[in-house]
């Protein structure tokens, strides 16, 4: 193979190798939102580079509910529960938008009074 060859072949290559790892970055934007006085939520939104869509959120939250979540196109809402309390966080694929509601469940985990909806991040 002759040098020309070799360089033609080594640049189609690089080509390739830049624009399949541009296909796989995604940008990561930070939030960070109070859903009341003893509640946060603080995490990431990973958008897509070329597209700029939501592909996921992930997070932890901290006060009187704790835990970590992850929301995305395949799991689009996550609970963490807390002593009389839950948390729920959801993914809105067509909107594009990530949001949270504390509930309060005095009973049951599962007779629970819906708290403000609260949005995370927004495209």
């Amino acid at each position: 193979m002759s040098l020309k060859s070799r360089l033609a072949a080594s640049a189609a290559l690089a080509a390739v190798a830049g624009f399949l790892s541009g296909m796989a970055n995604a940008a990561e934007i930070p939030y960070a939102v109070a859903l009341g006085p003893d509640e946060q939520l603080t995490g990431t939104v990973s958008l897509d580079d070329s597209s700029g869509d939501a592909l996921s959120a992930s997070g932890a939250a901290s006060g009187v509910v704790t835990g970590t979540y992850t929301v995305d196109g395949g799991s689009t809402h996550a609970e963490i529960s807390g002593s009389g309390l839950k948390l729920n966080i959801n993914f809105e694929r067509a909107s594009q938008r990530f949001s949270a509601r504390l509930d309060t469940c005095p009973v049951t985990p599962d007779h629970c009074d819906a708290g403000k909806l609260v949005t995370l991040w927004e495209k």
